[in-house]
């Protein structure tokens, strides 16, 4: 039989009840892939189970100073940072003192770490401790004598890449256990206490104690910072991608986690999880970078949707503008109400809203900022709700007049339309926006003016 025919496309639920993508194994094979686990486990421990697809969570290793409970594994919600213990790891010979660098290894859905100690790669299964394991039955070989890590993360291509005191950057490959030399990190661009892969464009990240987001290349270990965000000095132990090339980043004094968008650019943006972390003096992230973030994720597609004037695709004079705004929600849980910027157009009236409410009153003449709310929940995965907005051309239209600009943008937490005042309302110049790059949120529509000619003819003699 081939057993890819018995795999079916879910939404398994994870153990502490929230959900993950991916693939649920149904029926014998289920147990075949269980059993062949049990098989692999080593040194007599209980075996490993898997987690069950690409899981929405993030995990940490948070160390404790309970020698008999010395790690803990929790599940992180990254939709508000609260933290749930899955297991703890205790102090069994898995787990030295220096057991740090953990990676999701989207191949067999296990999270790996490194034992200094024993110098071996351990196993940890979707239990926590229950099954944790050693992943080989001996150390690692290649690696020099020593080899501590604490920043690490599992690529694509199968290798644990993990970077030691020294700052030299070294792959695991975890079908042969065989450890090669990539190179040597650019210490002039400052330390990072853990990195991640970005789903994006195939490179790690992390970030300094100072703000710094450092972009390493896995192939070279060559990297650079590549932008900074404005935090408070700490040390960012866990860092971990979602889907969007979002970056999160836990720092270890137990303060809220750090949410980067942006991280390839040189103006990241940051904002804080409402949640707070857990103070430790070690800890360390891994996650199926592939997840999407747990949250609704909600844009917004402008387009003029109908018109009373008589010539289809312009504006007249005194004729009213019908524009349709759908919001639609391609994130994995439900939204609450949410709210995103309308620039009222210049040349304007606003007549009327529809499917939500705003901040601009009608009468209100443009160009004016205008913060709409659309009513919750809309639903996950394609749910839509529309806002119909409605606005009257000036009649008469001023002579410079050319077209008609509307602007919309998909959120409030990103700035306004240039030119225009979040707080106020106020633009004090018309935004512009131009279709052809912007089609999701820009409606230009060309005026039509009166034809007026003049024409000069003679009905009578002059004197004579």
């Amino acid at each position: 039989m081939n057993m890819h025919e018995t795999v079916k496309s879910t939404y398994p639920r994870h153990p502490q009840g929230r959900p993950t993508l991916g693939r649920r194994l149904t029926g014998w094979v289920a147990s075949v892939a269980l059993a062949v686990a049990g098989l692999i486990a080593s040194d007599g421990a209980q075996a490993a189970v898997p987690f069950e697809g690409c899981p929405l969570d993030a995990y940490q290793t948070i160390e404790s100073e309970n020698p008999a409970d010395r790690y803990g594994l929790y599940g992180i919600d990254l939709a508000e940072g609260s933290q749930t213990l899955i297991g703890t790891l205790g102090s069994t010979a898995v787990f030295d003192p220096d057991f740090n660098g953990i990676g999701f290894n989207e191949r067999d859905r296990f999270i790996y770490g490194f034992n200094r100690a024993e110098q071996r790669l351990v196993r940890i299964g979707s239990d926590g401790a229950g099954g944790a394991e050693f992943a080989s039955a001996g150390p690692v070989t290649g690696l020099p004598a020593g080899f501590r890590t604490y920043v690490a993360d599992i690529g694509d291509d199968n290798n644990y890449y993990a970077m030691n005191d020294q700052g030299s950057l070294w792959k695991i490959d975890l079908a042969t256990n065989a450890a090669t030399l990539v190179g040597s990190f650019t210490s002039a661009v400052g330390r990072i206490t853990d990195m991640a892969f970005n789903p994006l464009d195939g490179q790690l990240y992390g970030v300094g104690s100072n703000g710094h987001i450092v972009r390493i290349n896995p192939l070279t270990a060559a990297s650079v910072r590549v932008g900074k965000i404005e935090v408070n000095p700490a040390t960012y132990g866990a860092v971990y991608f979602d889907s969007q090339g979002t970056l999160y980043a836990n720092p270890n004094s137990g303060e809220q986690t750090e949410r980067i968008r942006n991280v390839h650019t040189d103006t990241p943006v940051a904002s804080k999880l409402p949640a707070l972390g857990r103070s430790t003096p070690s800890n360390d992230g891994a996650r199926c970078k592939r997840a999407p973030p747990p949250v609704a994720d909600l844009n917004v597609l402008k387009t003029l949707d109908s018109e009373d004037g008589d010539v289809d695709g312009f504006a007249e004079p005194g004729e009213n503008l019908t524009y349709k705004l759908t919001v639609t929600n391609i994130g994995v849980i439900a939204s609450g109400a949410h709210t995103f910027y309308e620039v009222l157009p210049a040349n304007t009236t606003l007549v009327s809203i529809t499917g939500g409410t705003s901040s601009c009153a009608a009468g209100d003449e443009g160009a004016r900022l205008c913060v709409i709310t659309v009513p919750g929940p809309v639903a996950p995965q394609g749910g839509t709700a529309d806002v119909f907005l409605t606005v009257k051309v000036a009649d008469p239209l001023p002579d410079d007049a050319a077209e008609i600009t509307n602007i919309a943008t998909d959120d409030t937490d990103s700035p306004p339309p240039e030119g225009c005042d979040a707080t106020t309302g106020v633009c004090s110049t018309p935004p512009v926006c131009d279709p052809a790059t912007d089609p999701d949120h820009c409606v230009v529509t060309p005026l039509t003016l009166p034809d007026v000619s003049i024409s000069k003819e003679l009905t009578a003699g002059g004197p004579t």
